[in-house]
Parts: C-alpha cells; structure tokens; sequence
C-alpha cells in the first residue's frame, strides 16, 4: 500500500536516508513510497478538506494552456476557484467565503492544503475569524504564477460605463477590435474609439487605461453610439477580454462560466482565441462552465464528480462522459429570475424579499435567484432576450429598476431614449420599480440614523468599539422633490446630470463607510450592505414601503 500522497518535509528526508542506503529492510515499502514522490515532485496541488459542500478534493494544477472544468451545480468549482486565488491574493478567503458572527451560520471548519514538491502549508479559520497558516514558508512563490487572477460572475463582468464628462477620445486598441471582430464575427467595432473618464490621479500613470476610466464607443458619422448601448453578450465580452489582455504574462487566470450570454459559436471562437493568448503569453486558464457547446469541441476536460464523500477529479475526461455527468440535472432551474442592476440593488431586493417572505410564509418553498446585469437600459434589453432564449419557458423572468429610473427617465420620452421607453411600455407589467434607488436610501438610513443602526451592530457582532461618521453631507432636499417640466432639451439634460451627481455622491460616501466597516468587523462588504437594507426595510415598511404589494405579483408569478 502507499504510505502518504503527500510526503511531509520528515517523510521526504527519511525516503532519501533510506534510498540511499544499502538495507533492503522493508526494501518493497520503501520503493512503494520512492514511486509516490517521484509522482509529486514537480507537483502543484491543493487539497480540501469540509469546505462547503466539500469533503475532500485533491486538485493538481496543470501546465500552461486552456483547461475546462465541469460538474453538477454545487460540485465545488466556485470554493476550487476561491482557494486558488488565494495563491496570490491575501483577501481571497474574506472575499470568497464571507461570514457572519451568528453562532452555526457559515462556519468553515476545514482545511486548505497547498504543496508543491515535498512543501505544503495548511489553512484553516482560527476563532479571530481570520484564516491562518500552520507553517510560514514561500510556499506560494513556489507556484510559479505572476498573479492569479478569478474572473467571476460578479459586477466587474458587466459593468457598463456611463459616458458624463469625457476627457480624451482616440481610436480603441488595435487588439481589442479585432478580437471582438473576430469572436462575435462582425466589423461593426472596427470604428470604436476609447474615451477617456474618471479621475485620472494614480501613482502607476496608468489611470487613463484603467477599465473604470475607459468607456468605449462606436463612431456613426457625427454621433458616437456609447457601449451602454451595446448588447449584453458583447459588454461581457468586452469586459472578459480587457481582464484578460491586462493580466501579467506567467499568470493564473480563473474563469467562471465564460459561455454567458454568448451565442455557442461565438463561444467556440472565443475558447480558440484564449488558447492562442495562453501560448502566447504563457498563461494557465482555467474556465468552470457547463456549456455543451464549449465540452463538446475540446478532446478532453476536467470533470469533478461526487463519489463517496469525496470529489474526483478525472483529468482527461472524454466529453461525452462529461456532458452525460453534468445533464442529469441539466433541467434544475430557478422558479424566478430577478433582473437588477447591481449590487446594492441586489442586496436592496433581497431584504425586501427576506421581509415578504417572513409576512407571506407561504412563499417559502420558490427557488429564486437575483441577477444584477447593469444600467436601466441592459435590463431591460436582458429581460426581453430572457424572454426569448436564455431561460426556459417554466422560468418565471421579472426585473425592478431603481426608483430614479421611474421618476427621471420614463416620463420624459420627448428629451430621448424613446426606444428603451417604448420597450419597457411594452413589458411593464413584469417590469417593476424598487421603492428608492438604492445608494440614496442607503445614504440616507446611515446619516439620518446612525446611533440607532451602530446599536444594531453592536449587539450583532458584539462588537462595541465599531463606529462611523457619514463625512459627506449631501443635501437631499432638493433631490426629493422630484423632477418639474421642462422649456428645453438643454434643461433637462443639466437637470439630469446634477440629478446623477447626487446619486453619485451618495453611492461613494456609502461605499466608503461600508469599506470602513467592512475592515472593522472584518466579514465581507455584501454582509454589511444586507444589514444595513434589511435594517431599512423593517423600518420603512408599512411606512414608506408596502413589501406584500411590491412583491405579490412576482411571488404569485402572475403575466
């Protein structure tokens, strides 16, 4: 039998006395072990212990080049991803494995291993909360990345940027162009220009190329047609390609469903596009995904598969096997899809729907998921290509846009967007408002009531040195009193813009003091923007929200 997959550093020494000595004692063992560490050397691997839904995984990372990973929803790709980034980002585990200080909620008790050659380190979450090493050693150098950088399903992969207050225009990067050409075969970008936005104070001097300093636009004679008003499979795109021609050569990079909202032949090109980049630039890419179309064009990929109370992986994979493997669920959907815009609107939607479901417990058995996609206008384009061919017919696709939406936006078809507006006329009775925007009732419950929400806190996490000051004083007076008629397109364009501006100020100054929070309690931020919007939420209803009249139709999935 074989002693230790692993051998430890007293293991390892013991082998070579043993190899290089004369005795045959227990000469067969000894040889048994000598083939165990001529298989690990050279060897990069993690191992995971009771993590999630994780008994135990033992992953072996392979060589340079576009590997597919695949398996059933809830295999463990994500808590995989997580620990691997955390070879070269110290705030993987908070970001990756967020908490609460409630005793029995989201407690991770296990372990992750990481060894290469005859070194490893072990992690695990001490009591501080913190997620700590057995051993201190260069074990992480020893990988050989760059970097690692996860490209994940999150904000940053559909941000769209809004276009206030251009600084500079010049034509897009050559290579940017051509790939978007070339992967959703068109040439309609081959005009694109790159306009300049945002702050540009850095300490790198490279804040101008910096994605959210960058918008992009595409020339139509005089006009410029901005990339809020692209389709939502090629903002993705756009931003999956920029990620990826920003990471350093020799790098790990971590995809998580690379297939989304991409037609299957683009996404084929897509896959032979990363493999050029990866030879080119030496990069180990590895994509989660359940895509047919993306298994079925590879010769092989790497299936994860519950057996016995652990997770196989099956390097070499035929297809076929996979496809089989991950399609006996293939029909498991959610009952309703929620369309937002970002994270704080999800974090908003989610405290509305935790307070109608403790008032409609009836409700309780819906499988919902909340899906944030972006600005008004990708919604609404979103919710209309759901309705055609992304979920299935029995999934039931709604949408809630922000309050300022409702009140600055739809009235005023005359001053533009009569496309968009027209289509949300169309499907407005599955597309809905949230009672406020997000960032302003979130600006206003931390000003307006801090003693009493800094209570709160403090009896939650126990925790009674937490404090914040809102520095920002935003005068919200004006902003409330909601928007008049105008004389002029001019009018209200500048209506508009001081409209935004405030908007803006409060998402930053929120941001900040959640931040700052965040860092106090040390749980991750999504944790800090659900407490304060659930706090909001009790607060507000029967008052200034009606959750059960918001929420019925959606909850009763009525057209």
């Amino acid at each position: 039998m074989r002693i230790a997959r692993i051998p430890t550093d007293e293991q390892f020494r013991l082998i070579m006395e043993c190899r290089a000595s004369s005795l045959t004692l227990e000469g067969l063992m000894i040889d048994l072990l000598w083939d165990d560490l001529e298989v690990v050397k050279g060897m990069k691997k993690i191992i995971i212990n009771n993590i999630r839904n994780i008994d135990y995984l033992e992953f072996e990372i392979p060589n340079a080049g576009v590997h597919i990973i695949t398996g059933e929803n809830g295999i463990g790709k994500t808590t995989l991803f997580t620990c691997l980034s955390r070879i070269c980002n110290n705030k993987a585990y908070r970001n990756g494995f967020p908490t609460t200080n409630l005793n029995n909620y989201d407690e991770y008790m296990g372990t992750v291993t990481y060894c290469v050659d005859e070194q490893s380190v072990v992690y695990s979450k001490r009591t501080s909360g913190r997620w700590q090493p057995d051993v201190k050693n260069n074990i992480f150098d020893l990988y050989g990345f760059a970097s690692v950088v996860h490209i994940s399903t999150r904000s940053e992969r559909i941000f769209t940027q809004i276009v206030e207050a251009p600084r500079k225009k010049q034509a897009a990067d050559r290579w940017l162009i051509d790939a978007l050409n070339r992967i959703l075969n068109t040439d309609r970008f081959s005009n694109m220009i790159r306009i300049t936005v945002g702050d540009l104070r850095s300490r790198t001097g490279n804040a101008d190329k910096r994605r959210r300093n960058t918008a992009f636009a595409i020339t139509q004679g005089r006009n410029y047609y901005t990339e809020q008003n692209f389709s939502f499979g090629e903002i993705v795109l756009l931003n999956l390609l920029y990620d990826i021609e920003n990471v350093e050569d020799n790098s790990l990079v971590l995809v998580d469903e690379l297939e989304m909202a991409l037609h299957p032949a683009a996404q084929i090109r897509l896959m032979q596009y990363l493999i050029e980049m990866a030879s080119q630039r030496n990069l180990t890419i590895l994509i989660s995904t359940h895509s047919a179309s993306i298994i079925k064009a590879q010769k092989s990929v790497i299936l994860l598969e519950n057996e016995m109370h652990e997770v196989k992986v099956y390097n070499s994979c035929p297809p076929a096997k996979a496809i089989g493997a991950i399609g006996m669920r293939e029909d498991t959907m959610a009952d309703i899809i929620v369309i937002v815009e970002d994270e704080m609107a999800k974090a908003f939607f989610s405290a509305l729907l935790k307070k109608y479901i403790e008032l409609c417990p009836e409700s309780n058995y819906l499988d919902i998921r909340i899906l944030g996609v972006g600005g008004y206008q990708n919604i609404i384009n979103f919710f209309i290509e759901a309705q055609n061919y992304i979920f299935y017919d029995n999934v039931y696709v709604t949408a809630f846009l922000d309050k300022d939406v409702e009140t600055d936006i739809m009235p005023y078809s005359i001053y533009g967007n009569r496309d968009i507006i027209d289509m949300y006329n169309q499907n407005r009775r599955k597309i809905h408002f949230l009672p406020f925007t997000p960032e302003v009732l979130l600006y206003k419950q931390l000003k307006e009531d801090r003693v009493n929400i800094l209570n709160k806190i403090r009896l939650e996490y126990c925790n009674q040195q937490v404090n914040y000051q809102v520095i920002e004083d935003i005068n919200l007076v004006e902003y409330e009193t909601g928007m008049a008629n105008f004389s002029s397109q001019e009018a209200y364009n500048n209506t508009l813009k001081v409209r935004g501006g405030v908007r803006g100020k409060c998402k930053n100054e929120t941001r900040r003091i959640v931040e700052e929070l965040s860092s106090q309690l040390n749980v991750g931020e999504s944790e800090i923007y659900r407490f304060v919007f659930k706090y909001a939420v009790e607060r507000l209803e029967g008052v200034e929200i009606n959750v059960r009249s918001l929420l019925s139709s959606t909850m009763k999935r009525m057209d």
